[in-house]
């Protein structure tokens, strides 16, 4: 279906009856561009963006006129036209309102024969339907297939006939006004005078438009402005705000806001003429309108009930006569859709698979990322579903008082009263047995609110009462919540892993159920997968494992493809802000905060499209959309790192425009600020530092987030919306705590360190917004104190008089909120800095996940094997969980071991000492291990590399500094709250840093005695963390000369590293995957011709700007392009030849063999291939895409065209994923084969793999 409409698509780009083929110079750039986007569009597939870019040129066609004519009158007023330009300047403005202020003013205006033509073919051509004269009404195109999503059924043929209709209109338009266009001139103009400008890339110095008609030049101004570089055009008159004039980029779709004194005056005496009656209603999407509805819809109805999971909880409930239970999942199998079925409250959702639990009345309660919960509120929403019918329909208790809910005792007496309840209402279906189900508890870590003080102890539970909990898998053993599950006695648990038989079945029948194509494979684990197969079954034809990853980014790939760039980007905006935001958003807020417009047929397709991966939450009969599921949230930010940036600019610029305008602040500000301020301090400091954290900018927007009354915001988004405003002040007060510095080299050896003071005015705020937000969380919380003691601090200070009236006032007028029951403490109290010291310094291995490298392998590979597995260390866990006495002990013995190569120096930190220490912690003998130095013949480090090493990390400052950051944690071991210090350190940088130690250190760069520092490099990296040492114009003479480096070291890099925005992802991710060989990752750049990075330019004042300069900056970018230096024809070579390196290497290693016992590659890769397979199995597809890599090989080998060498070779590793899927089972086989070593027994991969090495030690070594 999907393909009969791309050929629809590519036929009516070819369609010349279509489309006007005349000269397109006389029309203006902006419509003529566009119309050629059009065609464009339909010509590449994008059948849906197509339909969004018609509706823009249609509106084009329309709105330029009409602009002509008002932006004379603007100049030249006529009387009788106050009417029409009322209207126009009303507020938002639709399609139809621009047609009837065209057919208003064409009546009434007294202007030329080409204005009046250009009036009149608008109401001619678009107010009334008539095929026969290409006339249509495109104020009442309803076409509902874009309100249908685009993976829904193929095009119908009545919405194919109203594009050709409307084509054919657009069409006859271009011929009817192309007179009246050509002698309208367009007049651009600099600074210097008139300017030829051929396209719309060509306005980077234009100040002026006008046009010349006739003898006359008229100023296209304020109704068309050419803004940094980008034409807009007027899209509405905001009357009330300083910027007064909205503006709309239609090649972008940018908007932006504008000040203009002289409309202003023009608007005012218009009102005052005209007789029309204005009504300004703000545009606002209505909570039961259809855009609302797409996503509330029930289950998905080909969903098959997973009949073995109910009889799990079947079994429980037949099996004991109480009890407290754990069911745990892999994402994605359907736990929460499980739950949903069982759940006789939501059996309206469920329809025809909702699943009744024998004798047994089941109430569910649903835990979700970005829940804010306390004590209280959880008594209530639990309090509020046991109130009712299993219909729906609530109930009132009179006269008896419904046990509170405190702790975990006093939840047994408030089930115990509701079980004892049901069976004496008379209406009720009394059931014998009591289900609690609390699904998602592993979605509770970094809430406030913790379900695990009322969870009672099994013993208490009292008869016939079951609580089940449900959980995501904790693969992570030393994470919080496995440590806290651990501590709990389960009457009963059970685990279902993606590859269980029964979980097999039921994702089977499903495929079964949504198409036959796609029955025959059999790879798909997970619902989710399975539900998004239905959408893209192409893509079993090109991958065999297929990966929550994979799927995601194929399916958005091809969603991007269908609608193109500049529709997809709202898209991408929409699901980017639902992963960020620590609550979900109300649709009306998303609308706003995503820009997505009141195009209601695009929020619907939208809507549909990313409905698998959004789920609803209500809040005060409001409803909240977020990400469905934390590894989906993980996906999103991972595959569109680089966009969050620009995002977060967008959105601390619209909150510094509302705050500027003096505007109330609505909940899509607090929430996008709540996001900007997470990410700016961390990902663009120098941003942060220049353009926000000054007075002039950051004092007004905390004036007003600390004085704003949120009654009307409370009511929406309920205590939630307390919680931002605390997110915000904890991330601008940590922010606070990373001093402003420049530094200023005098010489190669002298450099100073200049710090900027900290505006105590905003350091005083930003404390008193949290302390508010706590206050009206934490009924403990005392507010009258840390404020008394912040005013006497303000007083010390000296702060301005405006804030230390903010601060009296809010210390006579405050009213504690008490009615949020918690057990955190008062601020000042049980502050923790660590967990506790290691006991030994080789107790720190235990926390970090298993290398690809052995400890144990020589000096190189052992510090390879420390970078490694601490970078996974820091990207696996959240900051706040991250051991600072772990980065440290790693660190320290990284240095230690780096400092000599006379590895029996007298000293307790050298290598072999570090080896002896790790086996007798390990309670290995060290004689059992393999001897494999001879294996590894650069075992030791270069002098360069170890003086690297050593004046590197002093840069680290005693590595890991005291923690100063706070966050609120848990102790469950003691049932208690309490206000945890961690360390940032910039947790990005570091993991950037020790990427870059490791990557040069593999790929033995400095061994060369060639090999220099660059004084002036720098580092770039980006949002994920990958970095990029630029490439040498190093030509390698023969194949044996590969151990000599293909791109050099910046030298200070370390020192200013730079986060890119621009580049080829492909490649970057390539050159960072730990599994391959460096120098093949280093020599795939010969394969991309465009090789450009780029970073947001930032003009660094160390004084900082005001909201002008942040309002008036625009994004750029500076580029630079990296090459290879490396002929094509060469470069290939090193690549075939690199690449079946890697395999044999590996085979080498484990064998100890140094040659394979034949003279041709096929046959010794062969022999390779076939022991690694016998070793760890290799994927068919991996197996067979490296037979391809070697058919390429010959092609090449026999002199064959080199670009389609190149360009296959491309294709295979990136597309086909060859790169990736060799480099993860590379790094897996290394993994296992370092825990065989360690085990001294063969070692099932699947049990271990991303296991910690205290879980090895517990399971193997301690017998």
């Amino acid at each position: 279906m999907e393909n009969q409409d791309k050929l629809w698509s590519v036929k009516i780009a070819d369609n010349n009856d279509l489309w006007f083929n005349g000269n397109f110079r006389v029309f203006p750039l902006i419509l003529s561009q566009e119309y050629q986007n059009l065609r464009n569009m339909f010509r590449r597939g994008e059948y849906i963006g197509a339909f969004y870019e018609l509706k823009d040129v249609l509106e084009l066609t329309i709105k330029l006129p009409v602009i002509y004519v008002v932006a004379d009158l603007f100049r030249n007023p006529q009387d009788g036209c106050e009417d029409s330009l009322a209207q126009l300047l009303g507020g938002p403005l639709s399609l139809g309102t621009w047609i009837v202020v065209a057919d208003r003013l064409s009546k009434k205006i007294n202007c030329s024969e080409d204005y009046k033509l250009l009036l009149n073919e608008i109401t001619t051509r678009y107010k009334f339907t008539d095929p026969n004269k290409c006339q249509f009404d495109v104020t009442n195109w309803r076409n509902t297939r874009i309100g249908h999503g685009a993976y829904s059924s193929c095009l119908q043929e009545e919405h194919k006939l109203e594009v050709e209709q409307i084509l054919l209109s657009v069409k006859r338009y271009f011929e009817n006004t192309y007179n009246a266009f050509s002698r309208l001139i367009w007049i651009y103009e600099s600074n210097r005078g008139k300017e030829k400008v051929k396209s719309l890339d060509d306005l980077s110095n234009i100040v002026k438009i006008k046009i010349k008609n006739g003898k006359r030049f008229i100023s296209l101004a304020p109704f068309i402005e050419v803004l940094n570089g980008s034409l807009y055009l007027f899209d509405s008159y905001l009357f009330n705000k300083k910027r007064n004039i909205g503006y709309l980029d239609y090649l972008t779709n940018n908007k932006v806001k504008k000040s203009e004194v002289l409309l202003k005056s023009f608007y005012q005496d218009v009102i005052s003429k005209s007789m029309l009656t204005i009504t300004r209603t703000p545009s606002i999407l209505r909570t039961d309108s259809d855009e609302f509805n797409v996503i509330s819809k029930g289950l998905d109805k080909k969903l098959i009930k997973p009949i073995y999971l109910k009889e799990i909880v079947e079994d429980w409930l037949d099996t004991y006569e109480k009890g407290l239970f754990l069911l745990e999942t892999e994402a994605g199998i359907g736990k929460t859709t499980f739950v949903k079925m069982l759940d006789p409250l939501l059996s309206h959702e469920s329809g025809k698979n909702y699943m009744e639990i024998k004798d047994s009345t089941v109430r569910a309660f649903y835990f979700r990322q970005g829940d804010t919960l306390t004590a209280h509120t959880f008594k209530k929403l639990l309090e509020k579903s046991m109130l009712c019918f299993n219909t729906g329909k609530t109930f009132i208790v009179e006269d008896v008082e419904v046990p509170d809910v405190t702790d975990r005792n006093s939840i047994v007496d408030f089930l115990a009263y509701f079980q004892e309840l049901y069976s004496r209402i008379l209406d009720f279906d009394c059931k014998n047995k009591l289900v609690i189900i609390f699904d998602g508890i592993d979605e509770t870590l970094g809430n406030n609110f913790n379900i695990f003080d009322f969870l009672p102890d099994e013993h208490l539970i009292r008869k016939n009462t079951y609580i089940i909990l449900t959980s995501r898998i904790i693969r992570n053993p030393n994470s919080i919540m496995a440590q806290t599950l651990s501590t709990i006695h389960f009457t009963n648990r059970s685990l279902i892993l993606a590859d269980d038989t029964r979980n097999k079945d039921l994702v089977n029948k499903y495929i079964s159920s949504v198409t036959k194509e796609i029955e025959r494979f059999g790879d798909i684990s997970t619902l989710l997968e399975a539900s998004l197969l239905q959408y893209i079954p192409e893509i079993t034809n090109k991958i065999e494992t297929i990966s929550y990853r994979r799927l995601f980014e194929y399916y958005f790939e091809k969603l991007e493809y269908i609608y193109g760039e500049k529709y997809f980007k709202p898209i991408r905006n929409t699901l980017l802000l639902l992963a960020l935001s620590d609550i979900p958003i109300t649709l009306k807020d998303l609308v706003t905060l995503a820009d997505l417009g009141g195009n209601r047929y695009y929020l619907q397709n939208m809507l549909l499209d990313i409905k698998p991966f959004i789920s609803k939450y209500m809040y005060n009969n409001v409803a909240g959309f977020t990400i469905a599921h934390q590894d989906i949230r993980y996906l999103i930010l991972q595959l569109w790192s680089s966009d969050i940036d620009i995002l977060a600019i967008q959105l601390i610029k619209s909150l510094v425009l509302n705050v500027n305008e003096g505007e109330r602040l609505s909940g899509s500000d607090l929430i996008g600020a709540s996001i900007a301020f997470k990410c700016l301090p961390i990902n663009l400091p120098e941003f942060w530092n220049c353009y926000i954290r000054e007075d002039k900018v950051l004092t007004p927007i905390l004036m007003q987030l600390v004085t704003q009354k949120l009654t009307d915001l409370h009511a929406v988004y309920g205590d939630k919306i307390y919680f931002v405003l605390l997110k915000i002040s904890d991330c601008i007060n940590n922010a606070f705590l990373v001093p402003k510095r420049i530094v200023i080299n005098f010489s190669d050896d002298v450099a100073v360190k200049l710090t900027a003071e900290i505006s105590y005015d905003n350091n005083v705020l930003s404390k008193l917004l949290g302390y508010i937000n706590k206050s009206k969380l934490f009924d403990d919380f005392n507010f009258l104190e840390l404020n008394g003691q912040l005013i006497a601090d303000a007083q010390k200070h000296k702060v301005s008089s405006e804030t230390l009236a903010i601060l009296n006032s809010c210390n006579q007028d405050y009213l504690p909120i008490n009615n949020m029951g918690t057990n955190s403490k008062s601020e000042s109290k049980h502050r923790v800095k660590d967990e506790g010291e290691l006991p030994n310094d080789f107790d720190f291995i235990k926390y970090l996940p298993v290398s690809q490298h052995s400890l144990f392998s020589g000096q190189r590979e052992c510090i390879l094997s420390l970078l490694d597995s601490l970078i996974k260390y820091l990207k696996l866990n959240t900051r706040e969980v991250l051991r600072r006495d772990v980065i440290n002990s790693t660190l320290a013995w990284i240095y230690d071991i780096s400092q000599f190569n006379n590895l029996n120096y007298n000293c307790d930190r050298t290598y072999n000492s570090f080896k002896q220490g790790l086996c007798d912690h390990l309670k290995i003998e060290k004689n059992n291990l393999r001897r494999d130095r001879e294996l590894y013949p650069n075992s030791l480090l270069a002098q360069s590399e170890r003086d690297f090493i050593v004046v590197s990390f002093k840069l680290f400052d005693n590595f890991v500094e005291e923690a100063q950051f706070s966050k609120t944690e848990y102790d469950a071991k003691h049932s208690k709250y309490y206000i945890k210090d961690f360390t940032i350190f910039s947790t990005n940088q570091l993991i950037v840093q020790l990427q870059l130690y490791y990557h040069l250190l593999k790929s033995e760069l400095l061994t060369e005695s060639n090999m220099e520092l660059n004084p002036n490099g720098v580092l770039l990296y980006t949002n994920t963390n990958d970095v990029i040492i630029q490439t040498l114009g190093f030509i390698p003479k023969t194949y044996y000369d590969l151990e000599k480096c293909f791109y050099s070291l910046h030298g200070s890099m370390i020192q200013n590293p730079i986060k890119i925005s621009i580049y080829n992802k492909d490649w970057v991710s390539a050159i960072n995957y730990r599994g391959l060989n460096e120098h093949f990752c280093g020599s795939l750049l010969t394969l991309f011709e465009d090789n450009k990075v780029g970073h947001i330019n930032i003009d660094k004042s160390f004084d900082g700007y005001g909201m002008n300069e942040l309002l008036d900056f625009k994004l750029s970018y500076d580029q630079n392009v990296i090459s290879s230096g490396v002929h094509l024809q060469k470069g290939l070579g090193i690549i075939f030849y690199l690449f079946f390196s890697m395999f044999i290497d590996v085979y080498h290693r484990f064998t100890n063999k140094k040659f394979c016992q034949t003279s041709y590659i096929d046959k010794d890769l062969d022999i390779v291939l076939d022991y690694l397979d016998e070793y760890h199995h290799i994927p068919e597809l991996l197996r067979s895409h490296i037979a391809k890599m070697l058919e390429l090989y010959y092609v090449y080998h026999d002199e064959k065209d080199y670009d389609y060498v190149a360009s296959e070779v491309k294709s295979l590793l990136f597309e086909e994923c060859l790169a990736e899927d060799t480099s993860l089972y590379l790094e897996e086989t290394n993994i296992r084969k370092n825990i065989d070593d360690l085990c001294q027994q063969k070692v099932n991969i699947d049990d271990v793999h991303n296991m910690y090495y205290d879980k090895i030690i517990k399971d193997y070594l301690e017998i």
